[in-house]
Protein backbone atom coordinates (compact mmCIF):
# COMPACT_ATOMS: atom_id res chain seq x y z
CA UNK A 1 0.00 0.00 0.00
CA UNK A 2 2.42 2.03 0.86
CA UNK A 3 6.25 3.02 1.62
CA UNK A 4 6.12 1.25 5.16
CA UNK A 5 5.25 -2.14 3.67
CA UNK A 6 8.29 -1.96 1.63
CA UNK A 7 10.42 -0.65 3.93
CA UNK A 8 9.64 -3.94 5.94
CA UNK A 9 10.88 -6.27 3.42
CA UNK A 10 14.25 -4.33 2.81
CA UNK A 11 17.29 -5.61 5.11
CA UNK A 12 19.71 -2.79 6.64
CA UNK A 13 16.73 -0.32 5.55
CA UNK A 14 14.73 2.12 8.00
CA UNK A 15 13.76 5.42 7.72
CA UNK A 16 11.55 8.37 9.57
CA UNK A 17 8.77 10.25 8.19
CA UNK A 18 8.28 13.98 9.73
CA UNK A 19 5.36 15.04 8.46
CA UNK A 20 3.41 13.87 4.69
CA UNK A 21 5.66 13.50 1.90
CA UNK A 22 8.64 14.03 3.34
CA UNK A 23 11.05 11.32 5.06
CA UNK A 24 14.47 10.37 5.77
CA UNK A 25 15.91 6.85 4.93
CA UNK A 26 18.94 5.50 6.20
CA UNK A 27 20.81 2.00 5.38
CA UNK A 28 23.59 -0.06 6.96
CA UNK A 29 23.11 2.59 10.51
CA UNK A 30 24.65 5.61 8.79
CA UNK A 31 23.41 8.62 9.13
CA UNK A 32 24.25 12.14 7.55
CA UNK A 33 24.42 13.88 11.20
CA UNK A 34 21.03 16.22 9.65
CA UNK A 35 19.42 18.32 12.27
CA UNK A 36 16.28 18.81 10.70
CA UNK A 37 17.29 22.17 9.28
CA UNK A 38 16.88 22.67 5.24
CA UNK A 39 20.01 23.65 5.27
CA UNK A 40 22.01 21.02 6.60
CA UNK A 41 24.06 17.79 5.04
CA UNK A 42 23.07 15.88 1.98
CA UNK A 43 20.80 12.58 3.22
CA UNK A 44 23.58 10.09 3.36
CA UNK A 45 21.09 7.47 1.21
CA UNK A 46 20.49 7.98 -2.34
CA UNK A 47 16.44 7.99 -3.81
CA UNK A 48 15.72 7.10 -7.25
CA UNK A 49 12.58 6.74 -9.57
CA UNK A 50 13.81 4.78 -12.39
CA UNK A 51 17.03 6.48 -13.35
CA UNK A 52 15.50 10.01 -11.72
CA UNK A 53 17.63 10.96 -8.26
CA UNK A 54 14.18 12.23 -5.78
CA UNK A 55 16.56 12.79 -3.01
CA UNK A 56 16.13 16.50 -1.48
CA UNK A 57 18.28 18.39 0.90
CA UNK A 58 18.29 16.37 4.33
CA UNK A 59 15.41 14.24 3.04
CA UNK A 60 13.82 12.44 0.33
CA UNK A 61 10.30 12.72 -1.30
CA UNK A 62 8.13 10.26 0.30
CA UNK A 63 6.71 9.00 -3.22
CA UNK A 64 3.21 6.96 -3.73
CA UNK A 65 3.79 3.82 -3.98
CA UNK A 66 1.92 2.64 -6.77
CA UNK A 67 1.89 0.35 -10.64
CA UNK A 68 5.67 0.16 -9.08
CA UNK A 69 8.00 -2.86 -10.44
CA UNK A 70 10.35 -3.77 -8.01
CA UNK A 71 12.55 -1.70 -5.17
CA UNK A 72 16.26 -2.18 -4.66
CA UNK A 73 18.70 -1.32 -2.56
CA UNK A 74 22.39 -1.02 -3.45
CA UNK A 75 24.86 -0.71 -0.64
CA UNK A 76 26.96 1.74 -0.38
CA UNK A 77 29.13 3.91 -1.22
CA UNK A 78 27.92 4.08 -4.50
CA UNK A 79 30.36 6.23 -6.39
CA UNK A 80 29.94 7.51 -10.26
CA UNK A 81 26.96 5.44 -10.97
CA UNK A 82 24.43 7.17 -8.97
CA UNK A 83 26.89 9.87 -7.07
CA UNK A 84 26.36 12.34 -4.12
CA UNK A 85 23.55 11.17 -1.05
CA UNK A 86 24.79 7.27 -1.95
CA UNK A 87 27.62 7.09 1.07
CA UNK A 88 25.33 4.76 2.86
CA UNK A 89 23.54 3.18 -0.76
CA UNK A 90 21.06 3.66 -2.97
CA UNK A 91 17.36 2.88 -2.94
CA UNK A 92 16.23 2.56 -6.42
CA UNK A 93 12.04 2.26 -7.08
CA UNK A 94 11.44 0.66 -10.07
CA UNK A 95 8.15 1.54 -12.11
CA UNK A 96 5.86 -0.95 -14.08
CA UNK A 97 6.98 0.11 -17.92
CA UNK A 98 4.54 0.40 -20.82
CA UNK A 99 4.15 -2.75 -22.70
CA UNK A 100 3.97 -2.45 -26.73
CA UNK A 101 1.33 -4.13 -27.91
CA UNK A 102 -0.99 -4.56 -24.97
CA UNK A 103 -4.27 -3.19 -24.06
CA UNK A 104 -5.26 -3.45 -20.13
CA UNK A 105 -5.64 -1.07 -17.09
CA UNK A 106 -6.48 -1.63 -13.16
CA UNK A 107 -8.32 0.16 -10.69
CA UNK A 108 -7.93 0.05 -7.07
CA UNK A 109 -10.07 1.68 -4.16
CA UNK A 110 -9.63 1.63 -0.44
CA UNK A 111 -11.10 3.04 2.76
CA UNK A 112 -9.90 3.60 6.17
CA UNK A 113 -11.24 5.14 9.49
CA UNK A 114 -8.97 7.24 12.14
CA UNK A 115 -10.45 7.35 15.80
CA UNK A 116 -11.75 9.92 17.13
CA UNK A 117 -10.82 11.61 13.64
CA UNK A 118 -12.31 11.40 10.39
CA UNK A 119 -12.33 8.66 6.91
CA UNK A 120 -10.21 8.49 4.84
CA UNK A 121 -9.99 7.02 1.16
CA UNK A 122 -7.66 6.04 -1.57
CA UNK A 123 -8.38 6.41 -5.38
CA UNK A 124 -5.73 4.65 -7.68
CA UNK A 125 -5.47 3.60 -11.41
CA UNK A 126 -3.02 2.50 -14.48
CA UNK A 127 -3.69 1.99 -18.11
CA UNK A 128 -1.14 0.03 -20.56
CA UNK A 129 -2.15 1.59 -24.13
CA UNK A 130 -0.97 0.61 -27.54
CA UNK A 131 0.03 4.25 -29.35
CA UNK A 132 1.14 2.72 -32.61
CA UNK A 133 2.93 -0.79 -33.85
CA UNK A 134 6.13 0.02 -32.16
CA UNK A 135 5.06 2.39 -29.59
CA UNK A 136 3.07 2.16 -25.41
CA UNK A 137 1.87 4.35 -23.06
CA UNK A 138 1.53 3.88 -19.71
CA UNK A 139 -0.62 6.56 -17.28
CA UNK A 140 -0.91 6.20 -13.78
CA UNK A 141 -2.74 8.14 -11.32
CA UNK A 142 -4.09 8.55 -7.70
CA UNK A 143 -5.82 10.52 -5.26
CA UNK A 144 -5.50 10.06 -1.23
CA UNK A 145 -7.41 11.53 1.55
CA UNK A 146 -6.05 11.40 4.66
CA UNK A 147 -8.61 12.05 7.74
CA UNK A 148 -7.57 14.19 10.27
CA UNK A 149 -7.73 14.44 14.07
CA UNK A 150 -6.14 16.71 15.31
CA UNK A 151 -9.09 19.36 16.60
CA UNK A 152 -8.00 23.02 16.37
CA UNK A 153 -10.56 24.41 19.32
CA UNK A 154 -12.22 27.81 19.45
CA UNK A 155 -9.84 30.01 21.78
CA UNK A 156 -8.61 33.45 22.21
CA UNK A 157 -5.84 35.23 23.13
CA UNK A 158 -4.95 38.89 25.18
CA UNK A 159 -0.89 40.69 24.56
CA UNK A 160 -0.54 41.76 28.13
CA UNK A 161 0.98 44.80 26.68
CA UNK A 162 -1.24 46.46 24.49
CA UNK A 163 -4.17 44.51 25.94
CA UNK A 164 -5.43 43.32 22.09
CA UNK A 165 -7.51 40.23 21.77
CA UNK A 166 -7.28 37.85 19.07
CA UNK A 167 -9.02 34.53 17.85
CA UNK A 168 -9.00 31.83 15.98
CA UNK A 169 -12.87 31.63 15.23
CA UNK A 170 -11.92 31.71 11.30
CA UNK A 171 -9.66 28.79 11.26
CA UNK A 172 -11.23 26.40 14.55
CA UNK A 173 -12.76 23.62 13.28
CA UNK A 174 -12.48 19.33 14.27
CA UNK A 175 -10.17 16.94 12.26
CA UNK A 176 -8.48 19.83 11.18
CA UNK A 177 -5.01 18.35 9.92
CA UNK A 178 -6.65 16.36 7.03
CA UNK A 179 -4.21 15.50 3.59
CA UNK A 180 -4.76 15.11 0.21
CA UNK A 181 -2.52 13.94 -2.35
CA UNK A 182 -3.15 13.83 -5.72
CA UNK A 183 -0.01 12.37 -8.59
CA UNK A 184 -0.07 11.28 -12.08
CA UNK A 185 3.00 9.71 -13.98
CA UNK A 186 2.70 8.74 -17.84
CA UNK A 187 5.64 6.39 -19.55
CA UNK A 188 6.19 6.48 -23.25
CA UNK A 189 8.15 3.39 -24.69
CA UNK A 190 9.06 3.43 -28.38
CA UNK A 191 10.79 0.32 -30.26
CA UNK A 192 12.59 0.16 -33.33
Amino acid sequence: NGFDDYINFLPTVSYTQSRPGVAQIFMRGIASGGDGNHSASMPSVGVYLDEQPITTINEILDLHMYDIARVETLSGPQGTLFGASSQSGTLRIITNKPEIGESYGGFDASIDSVKNGEMGWTVETFLNLPVADNAAIRLVGWHESDGGYIDNIPSTLTFAASGITINNEAVAQEDANNVYTTGARALLKVGL
